[in-house]
């Protein structure tokens, strides 16, 4: 059994491998011999580091999701205070401008509607968004309660998701800007 530190190493390797192969030729057309391939290790190495296929889109959907917490966590500490419409622009310029995630995320949809683990897994990416949007609403005092900072949240979050789909299919706004205004439109004013 490898040292715990060249496993990890091992393993983020064959999960980058997995997550460009997704994106570049989709998660049906994803198998471990591309994935080999792709990391430039054995398909046994591939299965004895992220298992079967579906410990793999466990894994991949678990990296994103990591990923999306890191860039909350570094958003954060990078200010000394915080407001929804900040979340807006992190939402929309980082969180769901990676264009490798969005085509993976898109796929996972689709699975999602034959798979409930991973639609369960979907929504849970989606509602931590929600929840930290709605946390920061309550924290700046902002909206009548609990169900309308919900309910602007997901519009905006559903205004920002549209918005990466749309450009992952070449459609970009002519001013991203003014989108970014208009999700921000979308929240409540203080309560």
């Amino acid at each position: 059994m490898p040292r715990p530190r060249i496993r990890e190493q091992r393993r983020a390797e064959i999960l980058a491998a997995f997550e460009s192969c997704a994106a570049r030729h989709g998660l049906a057309n994803t198998t471990l011999v591309r994935v080999a391939e792709e990391s430039g290790h054995p398909r046994s190495l591939v299965r004895y580091f992220l298992g079967n296929r579906g410990d793999m889109v466990a894994s991949l959907i678990e990296n994103i999701l990591k990923r999306g917490e890191a860039q909350f966590d570094a958003f954060r500490s990078a200010r000394s205070s915080i407001a929804s419409g900040d979340l807006i622009d992190l939402l929309m310029d980082e969180i769901l401008a990676n264009a490798i995630s969005n085509k993976i995320i898109v796929q996972l949809w689709d699975l999602a509607s034959r798979d409930d683990e991973v639609k369960a897994r979907v929504a849970s990416l989606y509602g931590r968004v929600q929840n930290e949007l709605v946390s920061q609403l309550a924290d700046e005092g902002i909206g009548d309660g609990k169900s309308e900072r919900e309910d602007a949240a997901y519009a905006a979050m559903s205004l920002a998701i549209g918005s990466s789909v749309l450009k992952s299919l070449g459609l970009a706004p002519r001013d991203p800007a003014r989108i970014r205004n208009y999700a921000r439109s979308l929240l409540p004013s203080r309560g």
